[in-house]
């Protein structure tokens, strides 16, 4: 069996910034447009070098063959822990092989057959708040219902009391999440700036004692 090489494209930029303009005034456009480039393309976000992989047999070789070895961007990492804590989605090297082994179970094909039931008594819940000519914020629903099945279904926690809070402080966390990420100089996390203190602040109301399941059940 033959096994097919992919060449990597640099995608060129401003020389300082890199591609950090096109990428901030339109992510998905950039993104796709990147994808049709070649399957594996470079570039600069500021002093960051990203690499965009697009084809299937790729990711699956990145995800699934060389899942032990999981690589995170540093600045990823750190904006990361600093809202959701030190868990599964943030750790690395031997502290998330022990983490994933530990949620493998759950995420079993059969196991989640199971979690029908919960996904459709959550979701039937949620529409039964709707009425006719209401006017509801999709994705600050859809957050809460992804929550809900989630901790219910993988971690047996009952979120329904949260639910409405992290709906709320999560979108908050995501923009400063994602204007960290754009800067082209970072500021250092132990300087007291109001975006530190909101970012501490939200993170607390939100996970308070670590409530974010995927962490504190793996901890």
């Amino acid at each position: 069996m033959s096994t097919a090489t992919y060449t990597l494209v640099e995608r060129k930029g401003h020389w300082l910034t890199g591609c950090l303009r096109d990428f901030r005034e339109d992510r998905l456009g950039f993104l796709a447009e990147s994808a049709r480039i070649a399957p594996i393309v470079g570039f600069r976000l500021g002093p960051r070098r990203v690499y965009l992989v697009s084809h299937p047999d790729l990711i699956r070789d990145l995800q699934v063959t060389k899942h032990r070895h999981p690589a995170r961007d540093p600045l990823v990492r750190r904006i990361l822990e600093k809202t959701l804590g030190v868990g599964l989605l943030t750790s690395e090297g031997e502290a998330w092989k022990r983490h994933r082994r530990m949620i493998a179970p759950a995420l079993h094909l059969q196991q989640v057959r199971g979690y029908a039931d919960s996904m459709a008594r959550h979701a039937l819940a949620l529409t039964e708040r709707w009425h006719d000519g209401q006017e509801a914020d999709v994705e600050q629903e859809m957050d809460g219902l992804t929550l809900s099945i989630v901790t219910e279904a993988l971690f047996r926690v009952d979120s329904t009391a949260r639910t409405a809070t992290v709906a709320a402080t999560v979108p908050a966390l995501q923009a400063i999440a994602t204007r960290q990420f754009d800067r082209l100089l970072q500021i250092p996390d132990w300087l007291p700036t109001p975006e530190h203190r909101r970012q501490r602040a939200l993170s607390t109301a939100t996970f308070p004692d670590g409530f974010y399941p995927l962490n504190r059940h793996l901890s």
